[in-house]
């Protein structure tokens, strides 16, 4: 029926449908199913879904903001908070954290070693963050063998006066370096949190 192009990609198993092989985020971003069943009063029903596909591991600048005080970059997901970690270039702007993030799938990242701490002794964290009263949930970072190990490796607010992280919050997060330590910031040279 109408909607059903991509039935054969999909099974059912129990309540859940799932894919046959997994998704190629690069070439095919959703898909059209029609799932059927039977309603409790033993009626036929029938729905065409689209199901869009994300790869929650892959790094995406911010779609809003400009890292300005005035314009602060939206971090709203996973994809944007291992993009902020990922570019050093940018950890002297204005970041505010819109959304809850699930982060448990940091667990999978580097071969197990979880996310990149955002700063780092050569290239600390001298911006501004405001977590806006949301929760990071699940977040991984196994590096034994590594200094500075947080969300924020090292924050240094000596130059400009930034270096300031605020109202955030963490929740159920594992996290494992060799010295220097901690959840929300590893090493605060100067700054605020």
């Amino acid at each position: 029926g109408d909607g059903s192009s991509d039935n054969q990609a999909f099974h059912i198993v129990g309540n859940q449908l799932k894919l046959n092989a997994p998704a190629d985020f690069e070439t095919k971003d959703s898909y059209s199913v029609r799932v059927e069943g039977v309603a409790p009063d033993g009626q036929k029903v029938a729905k065409a879904v689209t199901i869009s596909v994300v790869d929650a591991l892959d790094a995406k600048a911010p779609v809003s903001g400009e890292g300005t005080e005035a314009a602060p970059y939206s971090i709203s997901s996973l994809a944007n908070l291992l993009w902020l970690s990922q570019n050093d270039t940018e950890f002297s702007k204005h970041f505010v954290l819109s959304a809850d993030i699930d982060a448990s799938a940091t667990a999978t990242i580097d071969g197990g070693k979880g996310f990149l701490p955002i700063g780092t002794s050569s290239k600390p964290f001298r911006g501004f963050f405001d977590g806006g009263g949301h929760t990071i949930t699940g977040l991984t970072i196994n590096r034994p063998d590594s200094s500075y190990v947080g969300l924020f490796g090292y924050v240094d607010g000596t130059i400009g006066g930034s270096g300031k992280i605020q109202n955030l919050t963490l929740k159920d997060c594992n996290i494992i370096g060799d010295a220097t330590v901690g959840g929300l910031v590893a090493k605060l040279y100067s700054g605020t949190f």
